[in-house]
């Protein structure tokens, strides 16, 4: 469900000329990087303790 809200937020700032979709896919991108960083080094610390 959160996925489809915020592609569909990211799709409608492109429509109404708010940004531009360059502006919107290094967004996501940058995003997603952050995510999959943050991720890892959760599950690397978690299976450190084992």
């Amino acid at each position: 469900m959160g996925v489809i809200f915020t592609l569909t937020v990211a799709f409608s700032r492109i429509i109404v000329g708010a940004h531009f979709l360059t502006d919107v896919t290094i967004g996501m991108s940058v995003t997603f990087l952050i995510e999959v960083i943050f991720v890892y080094k959760l599950w690397k610390k978690d299976n450190d303790s084992i």
